[in-house]
């Protein structure tokens, strides 16, 4: 993967990188619950999850997004997901969940140090290139979402600094 940022895009509209540097968190939420049982065990109940994103960044703009935020929109992620594991062979998730515009890539570990090596894509089945000594494989994404955030992304302005602090929260539908 380039070493360049890759910026957020929100609506097919990248967040421009005047808007500050991008603080991304994604957790779990909904469809799943912890019970215990009657001598303590601890069962998880999963019905269905979903993720819950928040974004922020302060800059010297603000994110100015002509977006219809009471539809669903797409949300293009900045956090890489992987797959590690032993094999050569990694089954990815569709295309449709994945980027389009970065292309998926692989690592190997050899000792404690990671180092990019070749892998192929056949539709979502990555199969990596070996690295002698390697022993751990890793294949990396960015991920793809679509979102509801009816509140939009919402910014200040400090007048005494001119910078503007802007952060959402969005949903997986």
């Amino acid at each position: 993967m380039s070493q360049m940022p890759v910026p957020v895009v929100l609506g097919g509209v990248p967040i421009d990188p005047h808007c500050g540097p991008v603080r991304w968190r994604e957790e779990p939420f909904g469809g799943f619950e912890e019970v215990r049982m009657m001598d303590g065990t601890a069962i998880v109940q999963e019905h269905w999850r979903r993720y819950r994103i928040t974004a922020s960044g302060s800059g010297t703009y603000e994110p100015v997004l002509t977006l219809d935020f009471s539809q669903p929109v797409e949300l293009w992620g900045i956090k890489p997901r992987g797959l590690t594991g032993t094999g050569l062979l990694y089954q990815l998730p569709p295309a449709t969940q994945r980027r389009p515009d970065v292309a998926p890539w692989a690592l190997a570990r050899i000792g404690w140090n990671w180092i990019e090596v070749a892998m192929v894509l056949a539709g979502d089945l990555a199969t990596v290139t070996p690295a002698p000594g390697a022993d751990v494989y890793r294949v990396c994404w960015l991920p793809r979402f679509t979102v509801v955030m009816p509140n939009g992304v919402p910014s200040e302005l400090d007048d005494a600094t001119g910078r503007y602090d802007w952060s959402f929260e969005a949903r997986e539908r």
